[in-house]
């Protein structure tokens, strides 16, 4: 058939037309498609067992349509025993001469250990369109709803929107993957900014706390160092007055009174007792239980901030210390410092 018309008023049976020239005064009108103002649009849903629901919908192609207005239950074939598939729920548009029928039928896959889609037929007569795919589990008794991929609105099965226009999903749904990545972009800039703040905030926290350690451990120096002094004049002057025996005797008690001792320990991250209270033991020979002990974390040797960090706080878990002939004692009563603790240790005696 080259040239083709229509439609005009039969007389006496010499104006006849077929179900095509019909159908065809909607080409270049109606886009092959399913109508998304129609129905659910074929939407797929799992029903009980071995079976999937067919929501009501609408669809044009090839010059014919195809129409569900209630719902329609496809059943699926029995899962394999050890492999899974992928079966497809279609719109078959079959205009053949011994069919001329649409229908709504069930497209068994292949089972595979990585199984595809099943081909649909796609000649001159002869047409399928997928509404869904469905995985169906190897012994699968049931199928779930997220087993369930609906292709309605992608390349395979398009939507008609209205005259003259189809909407293509893929297109659309690539269009939202964009505005989405440029959502991620800006939250992630933003975020990078918040913690790059965040971090100049630890920075200078970090230092005040370094800062106010060191003052800290200058501070006990000097004040060792001036009692000391003072002790020493007190001392000399009282030496003077004493007889030689006397002055000896006297700087002897001093000497035993005033010895300072240093010593540098580490607190193991491993050997704290297994439950509350924590406790471990460092042994010094040196020490005795009427001693004055000055204790601090020593973090000089740490270039790391992270780590200096955490050793501080492992330090501040510890609750209390007891001195004891030889012998440090450390609790800490509610957390179990986890990283090694390296001290200063300062005795006066």
């Amino acid at each position: 058939m080259s040239v083709t018309y229509g439609f005009f008023n039969s007389l006496n049976g010499d104006r006849k037309y077929d179900a095509l020239q019909l159908s065809s005064m909607f080409d270049g009108v109606i886009l092959d498609g399913v109508f998304a103002s129609i129905g659910e649009c074929f939407l797929t849903k799992a029903a009980d067992g071995l079976a999937v629901n067919i929501g009501t919908g609408k669809a044009w192609f090839d010059h014919t349509w195809i129409l569900n207005d209630a719902g329609f239950k496809v059943d699926i074939p029995e899962a394999d025993g050890l492999l899974d598939r992928i079966d497809a729920v279609v719109l078959d548009i079959d205009n053949t001469e011994s069919v001329r029928a649409n229908s709504i039928k069930i497209v068994q896959g292949t089972p595979a250990t990585n199984p595809a889609a099943p081909e649909m037929i796609s000649v001159r007569n002869h047409h399928q369109h997928p509404i869904c795919y469905i995985r169906v589990a190897a012994a699968a008794k049931s199928i779930r709803q997220a087993d369930i991929t609906n292709k309605v609105g992608t390349t395979e099965t398009p939507f008609v929107s209205g005259v003259l226009q189809t909407i293509d999903l893929d297109k659309l749904l690539g269009q939202w993957q964009d505005e989405l990545d440029q959502f991620v972009e800006n939250e992630t800039s933003d975020f990078t900014d918040w913690t790059e703040a965040k971090a100049a905030e630890y920075e200078a926290w970090f230092a005040g706390l370094k800062a106010d350690l060191v003052s800290e451990k200058e501070a006990m120096n000097a004040w060792i160092s001036n009692e000391e002094s003072a002790f020493t004049d007190w001392f000399n002057q009282m030496k003077d007055q004493l007889s030689e025996d006397a002055a000896g005797n006297l700087q002897l008690q001093v000497d035993k009174k005033t010895e300072r001792k240093s010593y540098q320990i580490s607190l193991a991250a491993d050997i704290w007792s297994e439950s509350s209270p924590y406790v471990q033991n460092v042994t010094l020979a040196d020490i005795l239980a009427g001693d004055m002990v000055f204790l601090q974390p020593n973090v000089a040797d740490i270039s790391d901030n992270a780590a200096k960090q955490a050793v501080i706080e492992a330090w501040g878990m510890v609750s209390f210390v007891s001195v004891t002939n030889g012998k440090l004692t450390f609790t800490a009563l509610e957390e179990c410092p986890e990283v090694a603790i390296p001290l200063d240790v300062g005795v006066i005696r």
